[in-house]
């Protein structure tokens, strides 16, 4: 693209892999192998921010599909936009199932 003169970007769908990549290592596995886990809460947020890894990476499969009009690309042709419609949908609608998500886990497993 670079030798094409076209514009380069990281499609809004990688975003999606690099923030549950950044949440995992730093939310989860990094309080872990530091013996941080002592606290409830601790815990608690851990077990949150796996899920709404999960949620991250799952959704990521579909946005990434979008982006490349495998999947809802309503009949577009030509250049691609960063994002395409349908990923930008799946994207945020993704983020907020991840928080929602978490949230509900967070929430959960402090009544246990």
């Amino acid at each position: 693209m670079h030798y094409k003169g076209e514009r380069v970007w990281i499609p809004w769908a990688d975003w999606l892999l690099v923030s549950a990549t950044i949440v995992s290592l730093a939310v989860v596995l990094l309080p872990l192998v530091s013996g941080f886990f002592e606290n409830r809460t601790a815990v608690r947020l851990a077990a949150a921010s796996s899920s709404a890894s999960v949620a991250l990476v799952l959704g990521y499969v579909f946005a990434i599909l979008a982006h490349y009009r495998l999947i809802l690309g309503g009949g577009r042709s030509g250049p691609r936009t960063n994002p395409e419609p349908p990923e930008r949908v799946l994207v945020i609608t993704t983020c907020l199932a991840a928080v929602g998500l978490a949230a509900w886990v967070f929430s959960s497993l402090g009544t246990v």
